[in-house]
């Protein structure tokens, strides 16, 4: 995941200052277009519900005659939405939708300057044990150096932002990413 999550550097100036939208996009872009992972994988079983949206991103990985499907959740909400994620990756698994579950969010050094509200590792790390004995990654990541000289990363102005997405059906739409300093990449 290192290699997903270019180093960047981050206006640290202000607290709640920069948003997340892009980068979280900066991610998902990475994961589609070098790693071949798909946006928005719908679970049968919330779709039979009718309740709960689709997984951000997921990738089937192929090999000695078996498949591990893969759900990934990149976590910039609030901490009720990082335990829905955790949830709805928990149900895939118990439902044999998933083999794994991953959960992608920033630290709580990093969430300070993020968006007012953004969940963090720490914030949620009390949970992990209900995921103790399943397949299921909790990542927590930093930026790699935070400098108030920067360019603050823009925040969206109605929570969703303009990004390509690469959907499960195949459908590409393009839509241009928001730009920010993100350091050596």
């Amino acid at each position: 995941m290192a290699k997903i999550i270019k180093n960047f550097t981050l206006n640290n100036s202000k607290k709640n200052l920069n948003g997340v939208v892009p980068i979280k996009d900066q991610c998902y872009k990475e994961l589609e277009i070098t790693y071949d992972w798909y946006r928005e994988k719908p679970l049968n079983i919330l779709t039979q519900k009718k309740k709960g949206g689709p997984i951000d991103v997921y990738k089937e990985f192929k090999g000695d005659g078996r498949v591990v499907r893969v759900g990934l959740e990149f976590e910039t909400g609030n901490i009720s939405s990082a335990h829905r994620s955790m949830n709805k990756l928990l149900l895939g698994m118990n439902h044999q939708e998933l083999e794994l579950g991953v959960i992608l969010m920033p630290v709580y050094a990093l969430s300070y300057y993020l968006t007012d509200r953004v969940s963090n590792y720490e914030e949620l790390e009390p949970y992990f044990e209900l995921a103790e004995y399943t397949p299921f990654i909790f990542i927590g990541f930093n930026a790699n150096q935070f400098d108030p000289s920067v360019e603050a990363i823009p925040k969206g102005k109605d929570g969703m932002s303009k990004r390509s997405i690469k959907k499960m059906d195949g459908k590409i739409i393009i839509k241009p990413p928001h730009s920010f300093h993100h350091g050596d990449n």
